[in-house]
C-alpha cells in the first residue's frame, strides 16, 4: 500500500495553496487564521480567499468569498506571526469541508504546516499564479496530506456555544499507521474525518449541545520536550506544555480541554520517568484552572505488540500514570480511555477491533470508541464558563459586527516549517517515525 502523505508538496512561489478542512460546527460569519510561526522571513498573503468544497480542488459555485485583513486584501505576517481575519459573511454547516485559497506572489521559503492532516490539499507549481478564485481548481494540480497556513476558522455564535479543545498527540491528530511499525501511514480514513474529535463533535450536534470540538494534536508531540529534543525529528512539535498559550488559551471560546498526551514522553529518547510526566501533568492542569478553563484528563491507551513502546519498562511506566490519573489527577473529570479500548484477554494491549494495524494508533472504529467514552457531562457549555475564562469573546483580534462571541470550531495546530519542494516529503521523514 503506498504512503498516500508521501505526496510531494512543490515550492510556494508565485502559487496558490488551497487548504482544506472540516470545522466542527457551522455559521454564517467567519474569520480565518494564517500563519508564519516557523517561517525565518516575512511571508505576503496576496490574496485569501474561502469556499466551500465540493470535491478534489473544486469549490461550490457562488460560494467563494474574499478575506481581508484590516480591510486589504493582502497581509504580509512576520517570522513566528499569525494573522487572523476581518469577519467575513460565509455561510457553511457543521461538518462542511472548507477551502482556504491562499496566494503568495513571491517565494514563501519556509512554508509553516500542519505536518499530518489525514485530509488532501491542493495546491498549483510554482509560478502557478493567483488561482483562488478557480471555482473548478483545474491548475491545483498538486496535492499534500499535510496543510499549509491555515491554523484556524472562528465563527461567531448565537446562544452559549462552547468550544472543547482535545489536546494531545498523533492518538488524537488521527494518525493510522501500517504493521508492523507504523510505517508507512494508511490509506484508509485519509479525507473521512474518523479521527476521535471528528467523532465527538458529531456525537455532541447529534445530542443538541451547544459545543464545538477542536483537534489540537500533533503526531509525535510530548508534554514535556519539544520534537527534536533526544534526535527526534522536528515534526513532533513543539512541546505540549510550551504551545497552550497559541493552541489553548489563544483559541475563542474554549471551555473545556480534553488531556491525552505523554506515551511519547515515556517512549522517546530521553525516556521520561513516569514521576517526571506526573509533575508536568500538574503544572499544566494547574495553569489551564488558572486561566478558568474546565480539564478532562484522559488515561494513556495501551501499547503492547508495538515495536517501539511495547517494552515491559514502558509498560510498568504507563500503569503507574494511569493509576495516578485515575486516584489523583487534579483535573476537574477522567475520561478512560484506556479501559474503553484495552484487550479484554490482553490489558496491555488494544482490542484487535480497534487496533490501527500498528498495535499504537486507533482503526476508525477505535476512534469512535474514544469518542464514545467521553462522557458529555464533563464538557462545560459557555453558559457555565468562568466569566474570566480566557478567549470567551475573541473580539480582541480580527473585526465584527454583532455582540455574539466567537468560538474557534478549527484548530490546524503548527510544528515546523521545511523548505522547498523537499518540505513535504513523508515517505522520507516516515523511517524515523516511532511514536504517536
Amino acid at each position: 500500500m503506498v504512503d498516500p502523505s508521501a505526496n510531494r508538496l512543490g515550492e510556494v512561489r508565485n502559487s496558490t495553496v488551497r487548504a482544506i478542512a472540516t470545522p466542527s460546527t457551522g455559521g454564517s460569519e467567519t474569520r480565518v487564521h494564517l500563519s508564519n510561526r516557523f517561517g525565518t522571513a516575512p511571508v505576503r498573503f496576496d490574496r485569501v480567499t474561502i469556499g466551500v468544497q465540493t470535491t478534489g480542488p473544486a469549490v461550490a459555485a457562488g460560494s467563494l468569498e474574499e478575506v481581508r485583513f484590516g480591510g486589504e486584501k493582502a497581509v504580509t505576517v512576520a517570522a513566528g506571526d499569525d494573522a487572523v481575519s476581518d469577519s467575513v459573511a460565509f455561510s457553511f454547516e457543521s461538518g462542511q469541508s472548507i477551502a482556504v485559497s491562499v496566494f503568495v506572489a513571491g517565494d514563501a521559503a519556509m512554508p509553516t504546516i500542519h505536518y499530518t492532516a489525514r485530509q488532501a490539499s491542493y495546491l498549483t507549481p510554482p509560478n502557478g499564479g493567483d488561482q483562488t478564485t478557480d471555482v473548478e481548481g483545474s491548475k491545483l494540480s498538486e496535492k499534500t496530506t499535510s496543510r499549509p497556513f491555515l491554523t484556524g476558522i472562528d465563527v461567531r455564535t448565537t446562544g452559549d456555544f462552547g468550544t472543547v479543545v482535545a489536546l494531545g498527540d498523533s492518538i488524537t491528530d488521527g494518525f493510522q499507521g501500517q504493521a508492523p511499525d507504523g510505517r508507512p501511514e494508511t490509506v484508509e480514513g485519509i479525507d473521512q474525518n474518523v479521527r476521535y474529535p471528528d467523532f465527538l463533535a458529531e456525537r455532541l450536534r447529534s445530542a443538541g449541545k451547544p459545543l464545538g470540538v477542536i483537534n489540537a494534536g500533533i503526531s509525535g508531540n510530548r508534554l514535556l520536550r519539544d520534537g527534536a529534543d533526544g534526535g527526534n525529528i522536528a515534526t513532533n512539535g513543539p512541546s505540549t506544555a510550551s504551545r497552550v498559550e497559541q493552541d489553548v488559551l489563544g483559541r475563542a471560546g474554549v471551555t473545556t480541554v480534553i488531556l491525552l498526551v505523554g506515551i511519547n514522553d515515556l517512549g522517546k529518547t530521553p525516556n521520561a520517568t513516569a514521576d517526571e510526566l506526573i509533575s508536568g501533568y500538574v503544572e499544566m492542569i494547574q495553569s489551564l484552572h488558572q486561566a478558568g478553563l474546565n480539564i478532562v484528563h484522559g488515561t494513556l491507551t495501551p501499547v503492547g505488540g508495538s515495536t517501539s513502546y511495547g517494552t515491559p519498562e514502558i509498560e510498568a511506566e504507563r500503569q503507574k500514570v494511569n493509576a495516578w490519573i485515575r486516584s489523583n489527577s487534579p483535573a476537574d473529570a477522567i475520561v478512560d480511555f484506556d479501559a474503553a479500548l484495552r484487550d479484554p484477554v490482553d490489558a496491555t494491549r488494544l482490542d484487535p477491533s480497534f487496533d490501527g494495524g500498528d498495535h499504537l494508533h486507533m482503526s476508525p472504529a477505535g476512534n469512535r470508541a474514544m469518542a464514545e467514552a467521553v462522557d458529555p457531562g464533563d464538557l462545560r457549555p459557555a453558559a457555565c464558563a468562568a466569566t474570566g475564562a480566557t478567549g470567551r469573546t475573541g473580539e480582541e483580534e480580527g473585526t465584527g459586527t454583532g455582540n455574539a462571541p466567537w468560538i474557534a470550531v478549527l484548530v490546524a495546530v503548527l510544528l515546523i516549517a521545511v523548505l522547498g519542494a523537499a518540505f513535504i516529503v513523508h515517505r522520507h521523514v516516515a523511517r524515523e517515525r516511532t511514536g504517536p
